[in-house]
């Protein structure tokens, strides 16, 4: 109730302070006492533009901590410490003990070394550690590098402690040179000066946030697809429920990248708990991946995230990146790196991946074709246990082969397991198979990649591991306009995977050719690029379109949350925008931050996904609800029923549409009929301008120069005053009044013109009418209900909590599909709050109307308002959006048809696609968008160009 005073009180407050102060008094408040507004509307539509500015400076780093910018831990010791160091290099004795030094609060150090006189040399030097309160140096076995120490030769010590750091002496010596500086950096990061340390601890330590794990981000040369599981994935999956790990990430995933951390016991205790012990780790040989070090080196963080606690992650300030993986390596290569690499004189062969590579489905998940195919399968028993039983059947198959399998001997085995003849699951194989047949589409530009190869001369060979038949791929391929190749190499084929290495030592083989004359062009981080690079061949690495979105600050959060649910329809809402923005074969960074490159993109990726969420549920409400005809108001409606009437023509006895030009200002008009009226209209926001516009723009009403000085000389009004009105427009009623006989004869000119458009249009009459807009108040819905006196339901976007008085007092419904009964000085959710924008985006080529006349034949014609140049130059650009619109439209009803019957796009999918567009603009969407011109006369502000803030 307080809050709700409030608010009127600073509304006639803010009302009377001079319209150039305005701006920097609500900076001043909300910027320095914004905890007192919180949740009020008008602050959360500050605090979002504040959000949209900062975005723009694309800094993207929000998961990166700049430790400077934290505030130091002032206490004498956070708690106990125990600090683990591995020592295989004695010359490194001094660089460590410099570093060590830096710890300002007591600790305990254990340190492993491989012999004897690195032992006494370690406890000849770090006795003279001050902070050193208890020195513990083992010699240790030359097995699991530095991870076996840290778990099984110290972890029950290290498990009494508070908190706990694991240190090494990086050498890396297998990467010849090229990661010389990865130890120091990882020192300097995490021990470089006391008030490092301090800071760290306040993070692990803070009062408002814990965090479990703080470690550096990916020293810049380290490869950025070393971020993913690579040759450790199979060790993963079996480690996983040992440590209590319930999911293990797919694709890129943060972990302490040098294995050197801060850390909470709490957050990582599980590394002790699980016990491993020493012959669980590999014999050294020298591995570079694959051994249990490297896998148990990117489980600390999962581990910490499963027990409750963040990750922190410290940026490199020295070599900054955007990317806490450094994906800027990726996007610094160009649109022509791989064209360059084909076009070596020493490349004879490039090799293909197939799919995620030359072909792309619509899907966040590849493996939700699988539950595509068993929401389709009609049998109760099989629909509900497939899943299971494909994944076990491709497994015994496999095991039983000794290599890899195909999808029929799959089915077969999966006929072992039903105990029912394979024949009987046929059906079920050949709809598995057209699921994937509908489902993939070319990426162009690797397509294009292709073709340059072959011009240039080279040999093409696609390779995959894949359980289709050769008869299916190839079919695939056809269907997609893959051909020219010379070669094609399946797994389910040969028995061979790439991901082994086996099936390029054949392809080598068959083709005699040196791994060096060879480049590998495909997705996947381990098998087309860490074990072709193992073996000597080029690569050139395109990125998975899920893997881009993910990191993507417009799509990461929605990505996440889609993924968490693991719907299908889901899956295939957003993998359809995920293809579209992410399938170049590389892309800049400045089209991966952007919404795509043009006005198609925006229509396919963020007008297309809300339209088409709406209409759907739009077509379904109307037929539950009875309505006999929806009426699409002016002028966001026109889009809204082309996109209708393209869904309702797939769907049953989908209820008819019209399309009504009306307006606020047409409508409002007519329906005066005393004073009363004259005031509620001019209510409502109206920006700075002349009296005699406010009452062009509010009534249609002319004022002359005589009016106007008959209330100079009553004192109603003063010569160069400006209306403007915020809240309420008392200060307007003495002029009003005085100007009320004019206004009213105005509105009965105008009045029996607006009844005769409505009655041609049938609203008079007509059974059960409805009309659909974006809303908000449901304004001109409760004209029409007074006017016609039928009872007029509505359907809208977004309903504010006026709309709801409106139902009341005509006894309609008036329903808000993303948000309903908004109030907006408790809350003011995005799309409301950008709700310019939003109609930006589905504004058409029409002008304004403003009112009606009587035609030379008789009918009633909307008078529209003179289109401006601005208003007419956007016209082009909107026919782009469409265009992407209605491509996008077109995708869901394919996917619909082929993929999952009933597909429905969801409105938190869509709503996530909007605000993570408004909220993060660059430079380039604002260009593609900046001859955008809409107009807002009613409100004061004439048109209003590129309202994108």
């Amino acid at each position: 109730m307080w809050r709700s005073k409030f608010v009127q009180f600073a509304k006639i407050v803010y009302g009377r302070i001079p319209y150039r102060w305005r701006p920097v008094l609500v900076s001043l408040l909300f910027g320095n006492f914004g905890f007192f507004f919180r949740g009020l509307g008008y602050y959360e539509n500050w605090r979002l533009r504040q959000t949209s500015a900062m975005a723009d400076g694309i800094t993207h780093d929000a998961e990166l901590i700049r430790i400077d910018s934290v505030v130091a831990c002032s206490c004498g010791s956070p708690g106990s410490i125990a600090v683990h160091v591995h020592l295989f290099y004695s010359d490194l004795i001094p660089e460590f003990a410099g570093y060590l030094q830096n710890i300002p609060f007591p600790f305990s150090l254990f340190v492993s070394v491989p012999d004897k006189t690195i032992a006494a040399a370690c406890e000849a030097s770090f006795t003279t550690l001050a902070a050193v309160r208890q020195l513990t140096v083992r010699v240790v076995e030359n097995r699991g590098r530095d991870l076996a120490p840290f778990v099984c030769e110290f972890g029950q010590d290290l498990a009494k402690y508070d908190f706990v750091a694991h240190f090494h002496g990086k050498k890396s010596l297998y990467t010849k040179g090229t990661m010389d500086g990865w130890r120091s950096y990882l020192l300097k990061q995490l021990l470089g000066s006391p008030s490092t340390v301090r800071r760290i601890f306040s993070l692990l330590n803070g009062k408002e946030q814990v965090l479990g794990i703080v470690y550096p981000q990916v020293y810049e040369f380290m490869p950025y697809w070393g971020n993913t599981w690579l040759s450790s994935r199979h060790l993963a999956r079996g480690w996983a429920s040992r440590l209590g790990v319930k999911a293990i990430p797919e694709g890129y995933f943060d972990y302490s990248s040098g294995s050197m951390f801060w850390a909470r016991k709490e957050a990582i205790c599980k590394l002790w708990q699980a016990g491993i012990v020493l012959d669980d780790f590999e014999i050294e040989a020298g591995q570079t991946d694959g051994t249990l070090a490297h896998c148990l080196e990117r489980f600390p963080v999962l581990l910490a995230n499963q027990a409750g606690f963040g990750h922190g992650i410290l940026r490199d300030e020295e070599t900054p990146s955007w990317s806490k993986w450094r994906l800027d390596q990726y996007f610094s290569r160009g649109r022509d790196g791989c064209r360059v690499a084909v076009e070596d004189s020493q490349v004879r062969i490039v090799i293909f991946d197939i799919f995620d590579t030359l072909l792309s489905r619509p899907l966040i998940d590849p493996e939700h074709v699988k539950h595509i195919v068993a929401s389709r399968i009609s049998d109760n028993f099989l629909r509900e246990q497939f899943i299971a039983l494909r994944y076990e059947a491709e497994g015994f198959a496999r095991n039983k082969k000794g290599q890899d399998v195909g999808l029929p001997e799959i089915y077969e085995q999966m006929a072992v397991l039903v105990g029912a003849p394979v024949e009987s699951l046929s059906a079920v194989m050949e709809l598995e198979v057209a699921v994937e047949l509908a489902s993939v589409r070319p990426r162009p530009e690797v397509l294009t990649l292709l073709e340059h190869a072959r011009s240039a001369g080279k040999r093409i060979i696609l390779a995959s591991d894949m359980f289709l038949p050769r008869i299916v791929v190839e079919e695939m391929l056809a269907a997609q306009g893959v051909a020219g190749y010379d070669h094609l190499y399946l797994s389910s084929e040969i028995g061979l995977r790439k991901d082994t290495g086996a099936m390029y030592r054949l392809i080598l083989q068959d083709e005699m050719v040196a791994a060096h004359e060879t480049l590998m062009v495909g997705d996947n981080e381990h098998s087309d690029v860490q074990i072709a690079a193992d073996l000597g061949m080029r690569i050139c690495h395109v990125m998975r379109p899920v893997e881009m979105a993910k990191v993507s600050p417009r799509l990461g959060k929605l990505f996440s949350q889609v993924a968490a649910r693991k719907g299908i329809d889901d899956s295939i809402a957003l993998g359809l925008v995920v293809r579209r923005l992410f399938q170049p074969l590389s892309l800049s960074q400045e089209d991966f931050f952007s919404m795509g490159q043009g006005p198609e993109e925006i229509g396919y990726s963020v007008a297309g996904p809300i339209i088409v969420s709406y209409i759907q549920w739009l077509v379904d409400a109307a037929r539950r609800d009875g309505i006999s005809c929806l009426y699409f108001l002016a002028r966001e409606g026109q889009i809204l029923k082309a996109v209708y009437d393209k869904v309702a023509a797939t769907v049953l006895d989908a209820v008819p549409s019209q399309y009504l030009v009306v307006s606020r200002r047409a409508v409002s008009v007519p329906l005066i009929e005393g004073f009363e009226d004259i005031v509620r209209i001019a209510g409502g926001a109206y920006w700075p301008t002349s009296l005699a516009t406010f009452l062009s723009e509010r009534y249609g009403y002319t004022l002359t120069d005589e009016e106007k000085n008959i209330l100079i000389c009553k004192g109603l009004w003063q010569e160069d005053r400006l209306v403007e009105v915020c809240g309420n427009a008392k200060h307007l009623y003495p002029v009003l009044k005085e100007l009320a006989p004019g206004i009213l004869r105005q509105a009965s000119d105008e009045r029996h013109l607006f009844a005769g458009y409505c009655r041609a249009a049938n609203l008079w009459g007509e059974k059960h009418p409805a009309v659909v807009d974006i809303g908000y108040s449901a304004t001109i819905q409760g004209y029409l209900n007074r006017l016609t006196g039928e009872k007029i339901d509505g359907y809208y976007m977004m309903t504010e909590k006026k709309a709801a008085e409106v139902g009341r007092r005509y006894g309609v419904m008036t329903q808000g599909f993303f948000h309903q009964g908004i109030d907006r000085d408790f809350e003011t959710p995005v799309m409301l709050a950008r709700c310019f924008d939003l109609e930006m985006l589905l504004s058409s080529d029409d002008a304004q109307v403003v009112r009606y006349e009587k035609t030379e034949s008789g009918s009633i014609a909307p008078v529209f308002r003179k289109l401006s140049e601005k208003e007419r130059a956007s016209s082009a650009v909107r026919q782009r959006m469409r265009n992407g619109i209605f491509e996008y439209l077109e995708d869901v009803l394919v996917a619909e048809k082929t993929l999952k019957p009933g597909l429905v796009v969801a409105a938190d999918v869509a709503v996530g696609l909007f605000e993570g567009f408004v909220l993060h603009l660059t430079e380039r969407d604002r260009n593609a968008l900046a001859s955008f011109a809409l107009d807002d006369y009613y409100c004061g502000r004439g048109v209003i160009e590129g309202g994108f803030a």
